[in-house]
Formats: C-alpha cells, sequence, structure tokens
C-alpha cells in the first residue's frame, strides 16, 4: 500500500484568500459581463468565468439575504472549488501511476 499525501482543505483555501499579493485576481464580487462591439448592436452576455455566471450570483445574492452569524461581522462571499484528476506516469518504462488531485478555486480569474 502506498502513503496518502495530503493537505487539509481549510488552511489550502485560507492561504489563497488571504494572501491577495500573492492572488490578486481573486473575485468576491459576482458580476454579469456584456460585450457590445458598436452602439448598433444589442449587447451580448459573455459566459467565460464562474463568478460572471448566473449559478454563482444566485448563490450570492443568497448568501447575502440569508440571516447573519451572530457576533460576526466579516464579509459573506461564495467561494467555488473545482477538484479534477488524472492518471500521470511516472516513468517511461513502467506502468507506475499517480492519481493526484488538483484543487482549482474558481473565483480566480483564468487569465
Amino acid at each position: 500500500m502506498g502513503i496518502l499525501h495530503h493537505r487539509k482543505l481549510m488552511t489550502i483555501i485560507r492561504e489563497r484568500i488571504t494572501r491577495p499579493s500573492v492572488h490578486p485576481h481573486l473575485h468576491f464580487e459576482p458580476y454579469k459581463l456584456f460585450w457590445q462591439p458598436d452602439d448598433a448592436t444589442e449587447p451580448v452576455r459573455v459566459h467565460g468565468e464562474l463568478y460572471t455566471s448566473e449559478a454563482f450570483i444566485d448563490a450570492h445574492n443568497k448568501l447575502q439575504d440569508s440571516p447573519p452569524e451572530p457576533e460576526y461581522s466579516l464579509p459573506r462571499v461564495v467561494l467555488g472549488l473545482m477538484f479534477s484528476s488524472d492518471g500521470t506516469q511516472l516513468t517511461s518504462f513502467s506502468t507506475a501511476k499517480l492519481w493526484p488531485i488538483y484543487l482549482f478555486i474558481e473565483n480566480e480569474s483564468k487569465d
């Protein structure tokens, strides 16, 4: 049996959101993004980031409309998490593989 190397999820989240100098492109306020090439055309909704999606905006609004936790005055935000995994072959001459699990914070711009 192998050894499972891991980190606590809250440690990773706390590290990412409390260091804005390292991760300057985090978005905690969702918004709708539109593109309008000229005044003669109608604006077109642009979808490309989770924090501009209707589901994210709805989750944000629902959280803001919910009763606050007593004795806490910190801002309440929705944090989008995406997990993925794939097989990684360790060497060219064997069948040894790892299956790492990747975590992406979806509040961060892809750009």
